[in-house]
């Protein structure tokens, strides 16, 4: 044995392979951990890729569904054209829609809110393309006396799109929308008184 080598089975050498073993045992266990940290990076990277898309299509899906007069029904425009002309919408009252109608109208609403509450929706989308008339059905004195008068028999109904209706009311969009709306039906109310 030159140059102080130990000699082979000496306890020297057995801390040498003891200690590469350790090493390699711990550099494992993070090349380990690190892929599956990256696989998980990943996953929830796709994920959330995926939610997107998803969102985007049933975005598309309810906006074609309320714009497009499906079937060549042209309800939901007409009553939303009657709220921003300040008419009575409901046939009990005076107005041209039915109890069915007006329920399918506010339904829409009531999933909306119910996407929105489950996340398949977010408040930005659905901002865009219904906030105006979400917060105008919301606002609309006609339509809210009618859903406390259902709520009186089913206090569920249409709670989705009166959680909905208020959050998006109190939005910098919503509070400007709601100094002008209700001064517009006042007007309309005052031509038609003279």
């Amino acid at each position: 044995m030159t140059n102080g080598d130990a000699a082979p089975g000496s306890n020297r050498d057995q801390v040498w392979w003891m200690n590469r073993w350790v090493i390699g045992v711990v550099g494992s266990v993070i090349g380990f951990l690190l892929s599956q940290w990256v696989a998980l990076y990943q996953f929830s990277k796709n994920l959330k890729t995926t939610k997107e898309i998803e969102m985007i299509h049933l975005a598309r899906d309810v906006t074609r569904d309320f714009y497009s007069e499906k079937d060549g029904d042209p309800t939901y425009r007409q009553i939303r054209n009657g709220i921003d002309s300040c008419l009575k919408i409901y046939k009990s009252n005076g107005g041209d829609f039915t109890y069915d109608q007006v329920n399918r109208y506010l339904g829409f609403f009531d999933d909306l809110g119910f996407f929105y509450q489950r996340g398949a929706l977010d408040e930005d989308t659905i901002k865009q393309l219904f906030g105006a008339v979400i917060i105008e059905a919301y606002e609309y004195p006609e339509l809210t006396s009618y859903i406390a008068a259902l709520q009186k028999n089913e206090s569920k109904a249409f709670v989705n799109f009166q959680a909905l209706g208020k959050a998006l009311a109190k939005t910098p969009e919503g509070i400007a929308l709601l100094r002008t709306f209700p001064k517009q039906c006042q007007s309309n109310d005052s031509a038609a008184q003279k």
